[in-house]
């Protein structure tokens, strides 16, 4: 599964850790690739190891495998492998990379791979390669024109039909209800999420938000029970 963020900022990191954490609450060991290298933070806001990237993957790509993969992640108490995102300052991922990581990636565990708003060739390669493409927008105006353009060309390369919309809703509320920018991006609704900033801010820290029955964290979970 791939989260695309329709903007910096819009709740797709959220989203993506969101999902890893709700899977490994659940007793299933799953893995976060984090892929945006301009925004590539998780390893100091989830205090993990930053000596290890996806990049260290580069050299053997063309005959990766899965024990490369894991000894490049970095496990989080939580249960969910993290394969981290390079820092900005170094080449970026290529596409060959790309193809070779999805390829080989457990099959049998949750693969959550957080494009963020990542635009370059390898991240068009990874969204040609999914199977299920959640697409994460701000319940306004301009995060349904933000959110359109990027269908618009998903569509163009073959990849619109796997593309589903979670509507991310604003502190002020937004301007638009989420069934409304469903319609306005013509994407089926996922998951409507709420403003949540005291969960977002545990999940954004690696921690999985002790209140479940509402809010944030319900609706996260119910997602990742859907998509599992």
């Amino acid at each position: 599964m791939v989260v695309l963020g329709a903007s910096g900022g819009c709740g797709a990191s959220t989203l993506a850790c969101g999902l890893a954490l709700a899977w490994a609450a659940a007793g299933v060991s799953p893995w976060l690739v984090e892929w945006d290298a301009l925004r590539a933070d998780l390893a100091g806001r989830w205090d993990l190891p930053g000596d290890r990237t996806i990049l260290d993957l580069a050299p053997v790509a063309s005959e990766l495998r899965t024990e490369h993969v894991e000894s490049a992640a970095a496990l989080h108490p939580s249960g969910v492998a993290v394969l981290l995102g390079p820092p900005h300052a170094v080449p970026q991922i290529s596409a060959d990379l790309a193809r070779s990581l999805l390829d080989v990636l457990d099959p049998g565990m949750p693969v959550v791979v957080d494009l963020a708003a990542a635009t370059d060739s390898a991240a068009g390669c990874v969204l040609s390669l999914a199977s299920t493409i959640l697409m994460v927008a701000p319940s306004s105006a301009s995060g349904a024109r933000r959110a359109r353009r990027i269908v618009d060309a998903a569509r163009e390369r073959g990849a619109g039909d796997r593309m589903r919309l979670v509507a991310r809703a604003a502190a002020d509320g937004g301007d638009l209800g989420a069934r409304a920018l469903s319609r306005a991006v013509s994407l089926d609704l996922a998951a409507a999420l709420p403003h949540a900033r005291r969960d977002a801010l545990a999940i954004g820290s690696g921690r999985w938000p002790r209140e479940r029955r509402r809010g944030l964290a319900a609706r996260l979970g119910a997602l990742s029970a859907e998509m599992r």
